[in-house]
């Protein structure tokens, strides 16, 4: 992959999370939640959810590995509220200030409490 080895791992983190969903949630539980949670398009909670818990990952693993800076970049910050707001997960139509007043909580508990950097 042309990407350098760090953005690999922080994707790498962020699908793990999806691994460890549905080692608990099960296919049926992850189809039912992703799929039909309340409906396949439109605002679905189901998809956002599990969607967040894995973007919550890519901005911790981001903090880690390229600091405080980075986690909170407008870039980074951008992606993610297009890829709530737009078609990569089948138009959630969260509100973008819905994902970015979810960032910002997110980057204050990091402030509070920072993850520990990798070596």
């Amino acid at each position: 992959s042309s990407r350098p080895v760090a953005a690999r791992y922080c994707v790498m983190r962020h699908e793990a999370v999806h691994l460890a969903q549905f080692e608990r949630l099960g296919l049926v539980g992850m189809s039912a939640l992703y799929v039909l949670l309340p409906l396949p398009f439109g605002f679905a909670a189901g998809r956002a959810w599990i969607e967040w818990e894995a973007y919550r990952e890519t901005v911790i693993a981001t903090w880690q590995v390229y600091g405080r800076q980075a986690a909170g970049c407008p870039q980074l910050r951008a992606d993610i509220v297009r890829r709530f707001t737009g078609p990569d997960y089948g138009w959630m139509w969260l509100r973008g200030k819905t994902i970015e007043a979810a960032l910002d909580r997110l980057l204050m508990e990091l402030e509070v409490a920072p993850p520990a950097p990798l070596r």
